[in-house]
């Protein structure tokens, strides 16, 4: 019963119950403001970001962001309990780029999860730009999946193929 009333209220629960749109708002507020959307994007589109017109780089930094978060708040919806264990960084004074390793252990899965950031110092502080799962990079993998949109449906192609929500296959 109180899943039919969440429902009417407008929540989108899924299967176990969880309120997607919570979860979401949750990743913007909490750990979006930590990522730096636009060289994550302009490094996934990799050279044919200089040919993408501003308005066109816009689209494509809101469009890939909004991407992001609906794929990682769907993987995260699925588990209670997570435990995310963040090893010391070594930083040095003058150092603008760093590695920050974690290992996230989820419930029923003996074995920790490895996700490493990549990090830039940037005027608003340390910024991610790059991460891996198990040593995969996330722009290394958006990268050729976007450079084959690109070659056959152009920037725009892309684009839409972002904004549609169907990015989220290229993982």
């Amino acid at each position: 019963r109180r899943r039919l009333r969440d429902a009417r209220a407008g929540e989108h629960r899924d299967d176990a119950g969880v309120d997607r749109a919570a979860v979401e708002r949750i990743i913007e507020e909490k750990i979006a403001p930590y990522f730096d959307f636009n060289r994550i994007t302009r490094l996934a589109t990799g050279p044919d970001w200089r040919q993408a017109s501003k308005e066109q780089r816009e689209r494509l930094v809101t469009a890939f962001r909004r991407m992001l978060v609906r794929t990682y708040s769907a993987a995260y919806r699925g588990y209670r309990d997570i435990v995310i264990d963040v090893k010391p960084a070594d930083v040095g004074s003058g150092d603008k780029d760093v590695l920050v390793r974690t290992t996230v252990k989820l419930p029923k899965n003996p074995q920790p999860l490895p996700i490493d950031y990549s990090m830039l110092l940037t005027p608003e502080g340390w910024k991610v730009y790059d991460v891996a799962v198990e040593g995969v990079s996330l722009v290394t993998t958006y990268r050729s999946s976007f450079r084959e949109r690109i070659r056959t449906d152009g920037i725009d192609g892309l684009i839409d193929f972002l904004e549609n929500g169907q990015g989220a296959t290229a993982r």
